[in-house]
């Protein structure tokens, strides 16, 4: 069958509706468009790209979230012993993608910048994991003992 479909409107002119025909049905073909209401950008590349973006509640706060990269061309890994001291973990790496933490410890380790403490960081509990998009340092400090956090590291 034939792709495309002429569309019968009766007492006014007729009109042609663009579709795939895989042998099976018509798909209709369908341009996107966004915009505030009353008004319409169409979606194509460059400026005018489909903007992906988007902020989600989690426990009373706010989270920004960014689209990433299908993969990353290399990986890391790394273990860390952080104490009641904070230290880094991580290091500062400008083309990491993905940082994956999981805590095989048995305490608590509250990660963060540089001026992370147990009362500012977050808080990954024994057998928990965090996964963040950051190229900066993160530091880990635990209240007591010695944690053992892994990583993996996603970069360019």
């Amino acid at each position: 069958m034939a792709d495309n479909v002429i569309v019968d409107n009766v007492a006014l002119a007729d009109y042609t509706v663009a579709t795939d025909d895989d042998g099976t049905a018509q798909h209709q073909y369908v341009k996107l468009e966004y915009g505030a209401d009353g008004t319409f950008t169409k979606v194509a590349s460059g400026a005018n790209a489909l903007p992906v973006q988007g902020t989600v509640a989690v426990s009373g706060a706010t989270v920004t979230a960014a689209v990433l990269p299908p993969g990353a061309a290399n990986i890391a890994t790394a273990q860390a012993a952080p104490t009641t001291t904070a230290a880094n973990i991580v290091a500062v790496r400008a083309t990491r993608t993905r940082l994956i933490l999981v805590n095989h410890g048995t305490v608590d380790v509250y990660v963060g910048p540089a001026t992370v403490t147990t009362a500012n960081g977050l808080k990954i509990s024994p057998g928990a994991s965090l996964a963040v998009v950051v190229t900066s340092a993160v530091q880990g400090i635990t209240a007591s003992g010695t944690g053992a956090i892994h990583s993996l590291e996603e970069y360019a």
